[in-house]
């Protein structure tokens, strides 16, 4: 398993899922994380289990899509930790409307959270991350990201834009030191998703389209973002892992 020791990480939208998966990892290979989310509660459960297991962690309250918040997390995180190495993207909204019947208010709230947040998470850590001249940056898209969903054009917008940020801001930040990549999960099994995976039909439907027939779990998320965390994806900056029990093989 790859080494954090000594590397404090931030997960945002780690309250719960894929987020909370990610912590739990990076503690366990000795980072200390930094646990967000929009709701207290959810951040002490989390913490509470990570304690728990005798690692090193903090919380704190956080709104992606508000600028102001994701830069006092950053600047608290220092204060606390002395530095930040890792910043993980992961906060992120899912709604759907067909594009003819969505309105304005919809398609911003998920730009703020699912795009604007993963802007303000890479500009504020990678002011940071500069000072060391070492990096790692983990943005997560998804398989909407890769190809369009009816009923999904505000998500897959900002999934495809996350993708785009995320090649440009590695040619930015590759001078120093900083990598920067992305995660495009598929199907996985967290509260976002429980109206597909917790529908045998609609779940059932869904396999047919992967090559490994089953929901994926946050833990096959947390192994990716763990590899690109690590000092052994020193050499993998500007493109993104795929994990998707290969849904999208086919494209």
């Amino acid at each position: 398993m790859s080494d954090l020791t000594g590397k404090v990480a931030i997960i945002t939208g780690s309250g719960r899922g894929i987020g909370a998966g990610i912590a739990k990892t990076f503690s366990e290979s000795g980072a200390k994380v930094v646990i967000t989310s929009r709701h207290q509660n959810e951040c002490d459960i989390v913490v509470g289990e990570i304690k728990k297991a005798g690692h090193e962690v903090f919380c704190e309250v956080c709104d992606v899509s508000n600028e102001d918040q994701v830069q006092s997390l950053v600047n608290d995180t220092v204060k606390k930790f002395g530095g930040l190495h890792i910043m993980v993207n992961n906060a992120g909204v899912f709604e759907q409307k067909p594009v003819d019947e969505m309105d304005t208010a919809l398609w911003k709230k998920v730009q703020a959270v699912d795009l604007d947040g993963v802007f303000f998470g890479t500009k504020y850590a990678a002011l940071q991350m500069k000072k060391k001249n070492w990096g790692r940056i983990i943005n997560i898209s998804s398989v909407a990201g890769l190809m369009g969903f009816g009923g999904s054009a505000a998500y897959c917008a900002a999934k495809f834009g996350v993708r785009g940020f995320t090649k440009a801001a590695a040619i930015d930040l590759a001078p120093y030191g900083i990598t920067v990549n992305s995660i495009c999960p598929g199907l996985i099994e967290t509260k976002m998703t429980e109206a597909f995976t917790n529908d045998p039909s609609i779940l059932q439907t869904m396999e047919q389209s992967f090559l490994v027939k089953r929901a994926g779990m946050p833990k096959d998320i947390a192994n990716a973002a763990l590899y690109l965390a690590s000092e052994e994806a020193s050499y993998v900056t500007g493109t993104e892992i795929v994990v998707d029990g290969g849904w999208t093989a086919h494209l």
